[in-house]
């Protein structure tokens, strides 16, 4: 009798803690989606003020959006448009040398480099002019 009791004790003890790992794993996933849809929210309302040439008030939800999932390339790149378009270069190209690091399409890539590079030269002219 005393070895079946330990049995289902332990038996009564491994399905707790099944039940507490899956409640923990299901209420972080919805988290994450929810961080997802939040920042699918923000780049879109940031691309309809960069389109409606509202740049500083897009550069603050493209910031958001990244913020929120750092791993989505679009959301870079719209945040090097704005900053660009506010006049920030220096900080343009470091978002698109963030989509670089994070990109695997080198095709993509070989493109930002490009777009670094006028960049930077449009700095260094900036700068001789000062």
């Amino acid at each position: 009798m005393k070895r079946k009791t330990k049995t289902i004790i332990v038996v009564v003890g491994v399905l707790m803690v099944l039940v507490v790992f899956s409640f923990l794993f299901l209420n972080g996933v919805p988290d994450k989606a929810s961080k997802r849809v939040s920042a699918e929210a923000h780049a879109t309302r940031g691309e309809e003020l960069y389109h409606s040439t509202r740049y500083e008030e897009a550069l603050e939800e493209y910031k958001i959006a990244v913020e929120l999932d750092p791993n989505n390339l679009d959301y870079h790149t719209g945040l090097a448009a704005a900053y660009e378009r506010c006049g920030m270069i220096e900080e343009a190209i470091k978002e698109l040398e963030a989509y670089i690091h994070l990109s695997k399409d080198e095709e993509a890539n070989k493109e930002v480099r490009k777009t670094i590079n006028l960049l930077e030269q449009y700095l260094k002219s900036l700068n001789k002019m000062e």
